[in-house]
This record gives C-alpha cells, structure tokens and sequence, in this order.
C-alpha cells in the first residue's frame, strides 16, 4: 500500500507541472486555506468564479468573481480547485466543470494547516501500516487506502465511487448502560440513538457552543434520562475558552467566551481508577471539532475499565485518519476497528467505529 501511494502525484506538484491557468471555484473559508497554503508553495491562482446563482458582481481577493461561461471565456481551459464543502454528491454544476476542466479537489484539514501528504506518509509508514492492518473489513481498508490516495493526489473519482457508509457496530446500540454524546449540537443525534436504543439508561449530552445548546435541550426535552450540559469535553476539567461560529467553524481557540471543560471519566465518576460508584458506559460518540483526540485521553479510564462502542470523528484534522485509531488501541487493543464515511466534499467526514471484539 506505501509503495502504491508513494507513486501518486501529489495536486501540488500536477499545479507545478501544468501549462493551464489555475482557477478557484468557490470563495470563502475555504478558499482563503487553499491561497494560503498555495503562497506558501511559490503558486498562485488566475482567477475565481462560482456557480450562476453565486456571482452577483463581487470580487474576492481583488479577483472578479466570474461565472463559468465568462471563466472560459477568459481563459479557456483551465485547472480548477473546489474551495468550498458540499454535501451529497456533486450537484449538476460540479460535474459540468469536472466533465470540461481537470477538477482537483484539496482536502484540507477543517483545524490546523497542516495536510497529510507524501511526506507524512513516508515518515509514519509504520503507523499508517499498524492502523490497516487492525482494520476488520475490506471496506474499511479500502476507504482507509482511497483517503489516503486522495489526500496526495486531490482527485476524489474513486472516493465519490465508494458506497457512503457509516454504520455503528451491534454494541453501540445493544446495552442498558450510559450513552455519552460529545459534540451533541442541536441534540438530533441524540434523539436518533434513543429511537434505535430505547432500552439505554442515563444520556450524556456534552455541547459547548450556547444556541446549540440551547436547541439541545429543547430536542431533548421528552426523552428519559436525558442530561444536556453546556460543556466542552477535553482532557482534563476547568475552563477554556471557545469561539463559536457555524457548525465546523466552532472550536476550543485561544481566545473566546469562557466555557466549562469536563471529562468523559469526571462524567462517569472516575477521578482515578478503582472508584466505586461510577456510571457505566455502553457507547461514545465523539464528535468534538477538532478537540477529538483531547476528548479521548480524557475517556482513558472509561476505554479502559468499560470498553463501550465508539463512534469517534477522524477528519476533523490532518492526522486524526491514523493517529486517533492508535489512540483508542492504546487504551484497548482488543478493540475491533471500523471506518465509514459520510460524503461531504471535500471534508469527507469520516468516522472510526470501534467496539470489543467477543472472545
């Protein structure tokens, strides 16, 4: 699997290669991480345009926001690179512009500026092979190889052709313990675990920014046992400071409104291990904005002494895909480890799924 991803063109380096003007398509955040990590490779971008119903007149960087008929117009043909997320798969507009112009699609990290490249994947082969190999289907190694690819070369063809899955394991559903949800947001999947788990006992629900919460709370209203706590889930108790934006812009930051931090083992009891009286837990779903790995440390003793069903975000950013998959091992090598992904382009969000494989 290295030497096959070793051999990919990495999108930087086709942009080096090519004699065509480079394009974006889509403007904002998105964009704004692309120019960026573009400057910092000595590349640099013709121009912008957007699908019809988004020019209305505007610039972008200096540039003329530019419908696709005026792109071609100006430029002929051209490189384009999606700078904005899209759920589902393409829409009618992105395939007319992957059916006349090579469309690459960066996949860069939702936090951080840091990318997983040839260079990660030459330096951490080892670790990129360990986390594979405990991989129990085909499917899973095969996503786990296809984002890969995908992150090198940007062409996301074989990934828009894999089945969209993400399917909890039996054990996530199947108990009577706690259910804890990190990152619970507007509490809907709260509500879609106690459809299919009605028999689970207390509900965790862990949501730091205050409107989210505060739609938690009312989704959550009628349901038995449920505790929603205006919270930020990391690695240990306090307070932190978070900055609010919208759905994948809110994040723990070093500047923000103050917030309560807590623990998944503060939660269940476990301040150390051999606590007596502790809340038992059954699954975990973490969902925490970049902050996933914090939110696991801080479950150590929980992962450890309950080894409830994970379902644990990996895309959030650029090494979460293997180095969080190692985390949870650590805790409980007899984990049985799966991956799914929902399409969300060009994010990708993909989750890891893990429960105890039976003796």
């Amino acid at each position: 699997m290295i030497e096959s991803l070793e051999r990919e063109t990495d999108w930087l380096d086709a942009l080096r290669m090519a004699d065509k003007p480079v394009l974006l398509y889509g403007m904002g955040n998105g964009a704004d991480k692309i120019l960026a990590l573009l400057s910092g490779a000595g590349l640099h971008v013709s121009g912008v345009f957007a699908s019809e119903g988004f020019v209305r007149g505007h610039s972008y960087r200096g540039m003329r926001v530019l419908t696709l008929r005026e792109a071609e117009e100006r430029f002929g043909d051209f490189i384009a690179l999606l700078a904005f997320g899209m759920e589902g798969g393409p829409d009618e507009a992105l395939r007319a512009v992957a059916s006349r112009h090579r469309l690459l699609v960066p996949n860069l990290p939702v936090y951080g500026d840091r990318r997983l490249d040839k260079a990660y994947i030459r330096r951490n082969a080892a670790r990129i092979l360990y986390v594979y190999e405990r991989l129990a289907d085909g499917y899973s190694k095969a996503l786990l190889y296809e984002l890969l690819r995908f992150d090198i070369n940007g062409d996301p063809s074989a990934l828009l052709a894999m089945e969209s899955r993400c399917t909890e394991p039996s054990a996530y559903f199947s108990h009577s313990r706690a259910h804890i949800d990190i990152g619970a947001h507007d509490g809907s999947t709260l509500r879609t675990y106690h459809a299919a788990n009605p028999a689970h006992g207390a509900l965790l629900a862990v949501e730091p920014d205050l409107h989210a919460f505060r739609r938690l709370c009312t989704a959550v209203a009628d349901i038995p046992g449920a505790r929603p706590l205006h919270a930020a889930a990391s690695d240990r108790a306090g307070e932190a400071r978070f900055a609010a934006g919208h759905g994948r812009g809110s994040a723990l930051a070093p500047s923000g409104t103050p917030v309560r931090t807590v623990t998944v083992d503060g939660l269940c009891g476990r301040t150390r291990l051999g606590l007596s009286g502790v809340l038992r837990v059954g699954s975990l779903r973490v969902d925490a904005e970049g902050a996933d790995g914090r939110v696991l440390w801080g479950a150590a003793n929980t992962l450890y002494e309950d080894a409830p069903a994970l379902c644990v975000a990996v895309y959030h950013r650029a090494f979460d895909l293997i180095e969080l998959p190692r985390l949870v091992l650590a805790q409980r090598p007899d984990y049985r480890l799966t991956l799914g992904k929902k399409d969300y382009i060009p994010a990708w969000d993909v989750f890891l799924f893990a429960e105890k494989r039976k003796k």
